[in-house]
């Protein structure tokens, strides 16, 4: 049932019950005749349903374009009382003029206290429903409905408060999801740094409980085991580095420190560091440059540690005899990086996984080319968003893989992702 039905209800009943009133007062204390009972209770009841009625659309009204609470009630309690004193003026005047002129006077502040109080009450229902409106959303909300929303049109303090609480829920929804999604990350770092660590610290132990238990005696095996375990040493060495980073990237507590450097010759350092463990492999890596100066202001180590990841990626994928092209593009207002190799490409599924902490790709091309622990391209998305910059696959499966990122010339500082 609407507000304004049982608004009208109440208006009804409370004039039901000041007749009644005046009925009883008419006949007991008045001693009125009939036709004198009959003339009052027309005379009351045309007054009281004129208040009432005025009454009942202040209270309508009112509670849409009053701006306070306290207006409201006023203006309530005001309609009852001036109903009332103006009827206390006029009624001696036109209808008596003999001594029970008090007594009916008496009987009409008692009719209009009535009025008074049943306008009170409908005000009353309104706060009530709508208290019990943001009584149901607090329920809602501690039940983790954090999409529930109060809706009150009255524009008071009630009308603030469920504002104020639909932002509340708001945001709690979007803590509540951000702490999910943290919860998810934090038990796949935990299944995937047990996964890293386990890996390696197995062939390690394995291999030395074999020099131990002399199970290999001779030289050259032993200088091969002491090698592999010394490359297991080095890759949990990279492992630890990366968590680190990711880490610190994940808490927004990485420093960039700019300064001006020509990004051509970082490229070119570091994929001069690159070279001998791309020869291993029999992979070419080329340098190419287009446009004119690309210096940028931009943290060198961070970004040195960008390019090679990219690039480290690429060698790791791409097979013998194959080709790997790192591009310094650059521009008006920025210079874009990019790194094309002949290798297996990305398929259109995985571009929107690659920049994700610990994702491998297929589990085929990760056991076939030994793949890391998944958190080079994370670290660099990360990195190269601090700069102000993007990062993109634009690669498809079977035609290589093509990773760019773009800096952008002027300094800017974003807030590092949360």
């Amino acid at each position: 049932m609407s507000l304004p039905i049982r608004y009208a209800i109440v208006a009804a009943a409370t004039l039901g019950l000041a007749l009644l009133v005046v009925l009883i007062g008419s006949v007991d204390l008045l001693h009125e005749s009939p036709s004198g009972v009959v003339a009052i209770l027309r005379y009351v009841g045309l007054s009281a349903g004129i208040a009432l009625g005025v009454g009942l659309a202040g209270v309508v009204g009112g509670l849409r374009t009053l701006p306070r609470l306290s207006h409201k009630i006023a203006m309530v309690y005001a309609i009852g009382s001036i109903a009332a004193i103006l009827t206390v003026i006029y009624t001696p005047l036109l209808m008596f003029k003999d001594q029970g002129d008090l007594r009916l006077l008496v009987l009409l502040l008692v009719c209009f206290l009535v009025v008074s109080l049943g306008i009170g009450t409908m005000l009353a229902l309104g706060v009530a429903a709508r208290i019990r409106a943001l009584q149901a959303a607090v329920r809602g909300v501690a039940d983790r409905h954090f999409d529930t929303r109060v809706k009150l049109d009255s524009g008071d303090e009630l009308s603030d408060l469920a504002e104020g609480f639909n932002s509340m829920a708001e945001e709690l929804g979007t803590a509540f999801e951000r702490m999910e999604s943290m919860e998810r990350g934090r038990r796949m770092l935990i299944a995937a740094i047990s996964h890293d660590l386990r890996t390696p610290l197995a062939s390690i132990r394995a291999m030395l409980e074999a020099i131990e238990d002399r199970v290999v005696q001779d030289d050259e095996t032993i200088r091969e085991y002491h090698a592999a375990m010394g490359r297991q040493v080095r890759r949990l060495n990279r492992l630890i580095d990366d968590l680190f980073e990711v880490t610190r990237l994940e808490s927004g507590t990485l420093e960039v420190r700019r300064q001006p450097i020509d990004l051509v010759e970082l490229v070119a350092e570091t994929a001069d560091g690159l070279r001998l463990e791309a020869e291993q492999k029999q992979v070419e890596i080329a340098l190419s440059h287009q446009g004119g100066s690309c210096r940028a202001d931009v943290d060198p180590d961070q970004i040195q540690r960008v390019v090679a990841n990219i690039l480290q990626n690429s060698v790791r994928y791409t097979p013998p005899g194959g080709r790997i092209e790192a591009r310094v593009e650059c521009g008006d207002s920025d210079i874009t990086i990019e790194v094309v190799d002949s290798g297996p490409g990305i398929s259109p599924g995985e571009r929107s996984e690659v920049f994700k902490p610990f994702y491998r790709g297929e589990k085929e091309r990760s056991s076939l080319h030994g793949g890391g622990a998944g958190l080079g391209l994370a670290i660099a998305k990360r990195i190269v968003e601090a700069h102000g910059g993007r990062i993109w696959v634009d690669s498809k499966s079977g035609t290589g893989g093509h990773v760019a990122f773009a800096l952008p010339l002027e300094e800017v500082v974003p807030s590092l992702p949360g």
